[in-house]
């Protein structure tokens, strides 16, 4: 037992003499690297590399603002040792790199764009992104992504929050999570709807992004006191044709109400929350016009058993077949006309017109 005990002890001894002498690699121009301050000149700061029991130096002009003797700095490999000098470092083209360790030890998130999407025999490992306006770029892999696969694909090009995982200053890489984030907000959303209605107003919401399938638009995610909710496209005044990121781009505001908080689809699923921008308009619509007000509108579309005619307000109401002028039984898209008002339910949605009466 005791003699376990001393080789034990002997081998840990070896190890860390090994260590203590055993040649230590010195980093390559472009690697960044932590160290201490141990002089400073007029003309720049003798850095001391405790990775490499060894100093490099900073030149004056490479150097930020403040930089003392003890002070910790990171710095990036601008030149190797040789016979004619020292390994040249510089603090300023590591900003990017302190900034980052600095937002990871605050348990700060950032703000990356997302490039490209990384695969691996077929499968999605995850995406590339650029931090800010810098070259640098990072890594989010798909089990920190909290997104479909089939979805992936739609956060090309886009900004996305995400909190730091992991810095490698020796590798130069960046490994980002955007999933803790997302565990977050959602905790923080199922909190808020407990306290929310339907029927409650949201002006001004934010469009956060274009929901879609297999290229296909079909709403909005909207961020409403914190929360995301869908504005499905039948919800959207005059959005039966064409592309909803050209009428309404990510960061726009819009008016919509609360239509309903829908239950978890899956156990242990979250809640849902759907938007209404015809349920907002309507109101508005019902405080301005009444039934039998003449108004005039643009054809917005033509079906089967009549006409939309797109009224102010961003309401659409319809104008069945029956209720045409038997002058003008043709209409053609974006013909105006003047109609007037049958019916309006704003519970409904609907508004009837007539163009005979």
């Amino acid at each position: 037992m005791n003699n376990s005990f001393s080789n034990q002890s002997q081998d840990q001894s070896f190890a860390s003499l090994l260590e203590q002498y055993e040649p230590r690699q010195m980093p390559i121009i472009g690697q960044v690297e932590r160290g201490n301050v141990i002089v400073r000149t007029a003309h720049g700061a003798w850095i001391r590399m405790d990775r490499c029991k060894s100093e490099v130096f900073a030149p004056e002009d490479e150097l930020q603002n403040g930089t003392c003797a003890g002070q910790e700095v990171i710095f990036k490999v601008l030149s190797e040792a040789d016979a004619k000098g020292p390994m040249i470092v510089s603090c300023k083209k590591a900003v990017i790199w302190k900034q980052l360790i600095m937002a990871k030890e605050a348990g700060l998130s950032i703000m990356v764009h997302v490039e490209s999407v990384k695969r691996d025999e077929r499968k999605i490992s995850g995406v590339r992104v650029r931090l800010g306006d810098e070259r640098l770029r990072g890594f989010i892999p798909f089990s920190l992504l909290a997104v479909r696969a089939s979805n992936v694909a739609n956060l090309l090009n886009s900004q996305m929050e995400v909190a730091i995982e992991d810095i490698d200053l020796k590798t130069g890489r960046v490994t980002l999570n955007r999933k803790v984030l997302e565990d977050e907000r959602r905790a923080l959303e199922n909190t808020r709807l407990d306290g929310m209605i339907a029927g409650t107003i949201f002006e001004n919401a934010k469009v956060m992004s274009i929901a879609s399938k297999d290229g296909n638009e079909y709403g909005l995610f909207v961020e409403v006191d914190g929360i995301r909710g869908l504005l499905h496209r039948s919800e959207i005044p005059f959005a039966r044709q064409g592309n909803l990121s050209s009428r309404y781009p990510v960061g726009c505001m819009v008016h919509v109400v609360v239509q309903s908080i829908n239950p978890p689809r899956k156990t242990n699923g979250n809640r849902t929350l759907s938007l209404s921008m015809k349920a907002y308009n309507m109101q508005e619509f019902s405080k301005r016009f009444k039934p039998g007000d003449i108004v005039s509108g643009n054809v917005d579309s033509r079906v089967t058993y009549g006409a939309f005619i797109a009224l102010p307000a961003g309401v659409d109401g319809l104008l069945h077949k029956n209720e045409f002028d038997p002058v003008r039984s043709r209409l053609s898209l974006h013909d105006t006309v003047r109609v007037r008002i049958l019916s309006i339910d704003p519970e409904a949605g609907r508004v009837s017109l007539s163009m005979r009466r």
